[in-house]
């Protein structure tokens, strides 16, 4: 039997997750970006000191908003950590959203 889902898909994380005004604009200006940006480049950009940056971006991380990646090595030294943002296509609460309708309906099927 298919169960046909009529409802609300859920919003991207940007939706759902209250961010601060700063955090807001590096996940825009990420989002603008067609590739990877370093945490410096964005600091120039934002005006932010690195540290300051990259607070925002680790906990951008955590909320699965952007996506952390490292540079192809070129030399000595530790390559350089690249951040893009996640697509909203890609967001895990929108590939669970059917899992979530089917086993609801299982749900109340037993109880009744």
């Amino acid at each position: 039997m298919a169960v046909e889902n009529n409802g609300p898909l859920p919003g991207s994380g940007a939706d759902r997750l209250p961010l601060s005004r700063q955090r807001r604009g590096v996940l825009q200006y990420l989002r603008g970006q067609s590739g990877p940006v370093t945490a410096t480049a964005l600091a120039q950009v934002c005006a932010l000191h690195v540290n300051t940056v990259r607070e925002h971006l680790d906990a951008l991380v955590d909320d699965g908003l952007v996506v952390r990646e490292r540079s192809a090595p070129a030399g000595r030294g530790r390559p350089a950590q690249l951040y893009r943002a996640r697509s909203p296509q890609a967001s895990p609460a929108r590939e669970y959203a059917g899992l979530a309708a089917v086993l609801a309906a299982r749900i109340a099927r037993s109880a009744a």
